[in-house]
């Protein structure tokens, strides 16, 4: 593995263009510029599959410190290029690595615009720490966030302009977008067991904070055009708190949907809407959302449920549950999970995708059920 910056940004350019590269860009619609961390598109074909090792897994197996990782752009920049790398060189699947560098703080991002308190980890991704809305008073003296001062702002300004100095004119940085959707950003100001009582006790006040998050989304994204002198894309809609038990389809048709669609309306459509919970009985509504490209089928949700009831232009992003269908799994079992995903889904586009995995073993063998699983998958995919 390449040390300098310089030495990485060229194996990474060298990467981009590289023919492996070229022909998994035939598996993906390019047409949508996804601008924050973990890429994602619109696959072209049935069955593509992407395997992704999460910050927390590849720090300490390429040596570099999750707090560096956040809080200084070159070690930010050093690090990512470092996971790409690694990525290409060690599992064979048909991830495409395009000329674009997007850097993202995770699920902090947005909540940090409202001066919610963070603390960055030397074993996790940065995680909140308190919410200032323990009294709902405050809600009146809020202020809408600063695009340029609040939380993160400052980083996002400034790890932009300095990964695209070091990245030099083949490669580009891109301006992260607002990524979560208007639930998870209220729990995040609200916390989420008193936003739920809220809405039973006091649904009003749950409509006017929901109110006030999507206003600073747009406000945000209003400016974030000016700044960047181009219009913003379809939404992205990151809702891992939508899900059965935690809340029931009537209080998301209550108190969600109707801000998704505005923002939706706003946005020219939905790209891509996620969810980690058990999203099955949502579906339905979910389907709603006009211009939805990408709808993302946890390992709790029912993917047969999904084809039925999303139109069949909408692409899937299945994600597998890490220690059942990979680190615990025997050969046989994960190429059963793969074709049993193959015949639910049929002819419609899909991906799989193992995410996002730490470390439950050791490091040597959860890697080496890593790059198993893609084999695996390579195989399945090529005898469906």
């Amino acid at each position: 593995m390449p040390d300098s910056i310089q030495e990485l940004v060229a194996r990474y350019r060298d990467i981009v263009h590289s023919p492996r590269n070229q022909a998994n860009a035939l598996l993906w619609d390019q047409s949508f510029l996804w601008e924050r961390a973990n890429w994602r598109a619109v696959p072209r074909k049935p069955f593509c599959f992407v395997t992704e090792p999460a910050r927390v897994f590849a720090a300490p197996m390429l040596g570099f410190s999750l707090i560096e990782y956040y809080q200084d752009p070159r070690a930010h920049l050093a690090g990512w290029l470092k996971q790409m790398i690694f990525r290409f060189e060690h599992l064979a699947d048909d991830t495409y690595f395009p000329p674009f560098y997007a850097p993202w703080w995770g699920i902090v991002t947005e909540a940090s615009f409202f001066d919610i308190p963070f603390v960055f980890r030397a074993d996790k991704d940065p995680v909140l720490n308190g919410g200032p809305l323990e009294n709902k008073e405050a809600l009146d003296r809020m202020p809408m966030p600063d695009f340029y001062t609040s939380g993160l702002m400052p980083k996002l300004i400034e790890f932009t302009q300095v990964g695209q100095e070091l990245l030099g004119d083949e490669l580009q940085a891109l301006f992260p977008t607002w990524a979560r959707g208007p639930l998870s950003t209220a729990m995040s100001l609200r916390g989420m067991e008193r936003l739920l009582v809220d809405m039973l006790e006091d649904p009003d006040f749950v409509h006017r904070l929901m109110r006030f998050v999507t206003d600073a989304r747009m406000a945000w994204l209003a400016e974030r055009t000016r700044y960047l002198g181009r219009p913003c894309q379809p939404a992205l809609l990151f809702n891992d708190e939508i899900g059965a038990p935690l809340l029931s389809p009537r209080l998301y048709r209550e108190f969600v949907l109707p801000y998704e669609m505005e923002i939706a309306d706003l946005q020219g459509g939905v790209f891509y809407w996620h969810s980690c919970g058990n999203s099955t009985a949502f579906i339905k509504d979910i389907a709603r959302l006009p211009g939805l490209r990408i709808f993302h089928v946890g390992p709790q949700t029912d993917l047969a449920t999904a084809v039925r009831l999303l139109p069949h232009d909408v692409a899937l992003d299945i994600c597998l549950q890490d220690t059942r269908d990979m680190y615990d799994a025997s050969d046989d079992a994960m190429r059963a999970k793969l074709m049993d995903i193959a015949a639910i889904a049929g002819d419609r586009h899909y991906f799989v995708r193992a995410d996002e995995f730490v470390v439950v073993h050791t490091l040597e063998q959860d890697l080496s059920k890593m790059e198993r699983w893609t084999d695996i998958a390579r195989e399945v995919s090529q005898n469906r």
